[in-house]
């Protein structure tokens, strides 16, 4: 007379099973701050290129976000999703240039992770900063 059920073992290998598929899901959908350092080598880059196209552009931070503006200082909106926080530069203003290089600077942001500081080269490039 054949058994009619699971084994215990079978069980066992769907509930892990749901697990993972669980943990793939809530992963994808749940919202994540975007790391610091590639976010702002990914807005680099944004802004870099928008300058090699139309000229000069200047970097600044007002109330607290980082702003990119054209040299009649109107603001120039970019799709780089930068971290939350708050943003400071040193100096307070970077220029980026038409050759794509950028007046060397220490970008800051104090945010969810802590102080965060950023060393921005003359290539538009952002490094971690020593501690």
């Amino acid at each position: 007379m054949a058994r009619r059920g699971f084994t215990l073992f079978e069980m066992m290998l769907v509930v892990a099973l749901m697990g993972i598929m669980a943990t793939l899901v809530v992963s994808r959908i749940a919202p994540r701050d975007p790391d610091g350092l590639s976010s702002i080598n990914r807005y680099m880059a944004q802004v870099r290129s928008m300058a090699m196209d139309g000229g000069p552009l200047i970097l600044e931070v007002s109330k607290g976000e980082l702003k990119t503006l054209d040299l009649t200082e109107k603001e120039i909106p970019l799709s780089v999703e930068l971290p939350s926080g708050t943003w400071s530069l040193q100096p307070e203003r970077i220029v980026v240039f038409k050759d794509g290089t950028v007046t060397p600077g220490t970008i800051t942001l104090e945010g969810k992770r802590g102080k965060e500081t950023y060393l921005l080269a003359v290539t538009s490039r952002a490094y971690e900063a020593p501690r």
